[in-house]
């Protein structure tokens, strides 16, 4: 079966779903993935252009956990009605519960543990993907920084 929730990453599908009175041993012996995404404006190709960062945009990039090379915006052109966007592309983040993240379920493990194994178990955070796609040129870091919780807004919400 295939659903949606509303949640802001895919590891907080498990604990709404638990809020929701799904029982741990069924979650647990039901779920294949969750995959979170969020539409994000797309840079205009046409007016794409290379500008430097502030402080503030690299401190951010660097809480995420990433690197970026060069940021790009669009300029606003009349192809994009001014506005340095043109079309849309997704950010992802997909979870595959494995043996360990399964008994966590079970055992109620908190959203901020259950993060960290799926991290460590492959998962690439929405930001993550979204800095990849920066780092491409497709997308501008305030879309990410809009888009998709970084770490900082991450512990906040699991504490």
């Amino acid at each position: 079966m295939l659903s949606t929730l509303h949640t802001n990453d895919a590891p907080g599908a498990l604990t709404r779903l638990l809020d929701l009175g799904v029982a741990p041993y069924l979650l647990s012996a039901s779920l294949k993935a969750v995959l979170a995404q969020r539409l994000v404006r797309k840079i205009c190709p046409n007016c794409k252009d290379e500008y430097q960062a502030t402080a503030m945009m690299k401190k951010a990039v660097e809480n995420i956990g990433g690197n970026v090379e060069k940021f790009y915006r669009g300029a606003g052109c009349s192809k994009c009605r001014n506005t340095g966007y043109a079309g849309r592309i997704a950010i992802h983040e997909l979870f595959v519960p494995n043996e360990t993240i399964l008994e966590m379920i079970n055992d109620r493990a908190s959203l901020k543990k259950l993060r960290s194994e799926a991290i460590k178990a492959g998962m690439v955070p929405l930001a993550l993907d979204g800095l990849e796609k920066v780092n491409a040129g497709i997308i501008s870091i305030e879309e990410v920084l809009r888009a998709a919780p970084t770490g900082a807004d991450i512990e906040k919400r699991s504490k």
